[in-house]
């Protein structure tokens, strides 16, 4: 039998274009993930939406009512969560209900979830690296973030969140709900046990109990030697005539 040389040179290119195809799948996010069974997986279950023509619109129309089950076929054993990954789904049920830490800082014995926060409190806490610098005020920043809002809330005083009920303007939408909520709703969730006085947030409630009732006064001035029970009362009264009227002879 003889052998024909365009045949081989056939053969090789279809072997070549398939050792390629498998290889290398282009996929629109991070989950590059191999083999190609597992990438086409992830591909239909997140980026790939069903097309539906003339043929399939009745079976579609008949499937709809168990359309949420297949883009979210793994659920959780402990919750109601359903995922699209499985490996979604590990690490959900690793990290909120058996609470694995699987990030250890170095330095002390802080752990995380996520590596992201890990290196977070690395830079914060150990490092103290800050190197995002205002041009404006010379106030520096751990992240390009925290410059980003302090440039747009201080210097720019861009606040695009309005309040309906008064004149007030907010930075951001949580900061105009907390505002509603506490001025003009007057919700109060946070009740103090011992004199029954309510506040709209939780860290209010603290300082009024530590101050009232425990007597206490967690920040003093070293300039005038006056207490203070926040910090941001303490650096408003530095920057005030009060702390030099206060000062001791």
């Amino acid at each position: 039998e003889r052998d024909c040389p365009k045949e081989r040179e056939l053969e090789t290119n279809v072997k070549t274009e398939e050792s390629e195809r498998r290889r290398s799948i282009p996929v629109p996010c991070y989950r590059a993930i191999r083999p190609k069974r597992s990438t086409v997986r992830i591909m239909s279950a997140v980026h790939v939406s069903p097309v539906r023509t003339e043929s399939s619109g009745k079976e579609d129309e008949k499937d709809s009512g168990e359309k949420g089950k297949r883009e979210k076929p793994y659920k959780c054993k402990s919750c109601e969560k359903t995922f699209r990954i499985i490996g979604d789904r590990n690490k959900h049920y690793k990290t909120v209900h058996l609470k694995i830490k699987r990030f250890k800082c170095e330095k002390c014995d802080r752990a995380y979830f996520q590596e992201s926060e890990l290196l977070y409190h690395d830079k914060v806490f150990h490092k103290k690296i800050k190197d995002y610098k205002c041009d404006l005020c010379g106030k520096v920043y751990f992240f390009k973030h925290e410059l980003r809002k302090h440039v747009d809330s201080v210097h720019k005083n861009k606040k695009p969140f309005p309040c309906n009920e008064c004149y007030l303007r907010f930075f951001t939408a949580a900061l105009l709900r907390r505002h509603v909520k506490a001025v003009h709703k007057k919700v109060r969730p946070f009740k103090c046990a011992v004199c029954d006085k309510v506040f709209s947030r939780s860290d209010n409630l603290k300082v009024h109990v530590k101050t009232i009732h425990a007597k206490t006064s967690l920040f003093r001035c070293c300039k005038c030697g006056k207490a203070f029970s926040a910090k941001a009362t303490i650096a408003k009264h530095q920057r005030s005539r009060a702390c030099n009227l206060h000062k001791p002879e």
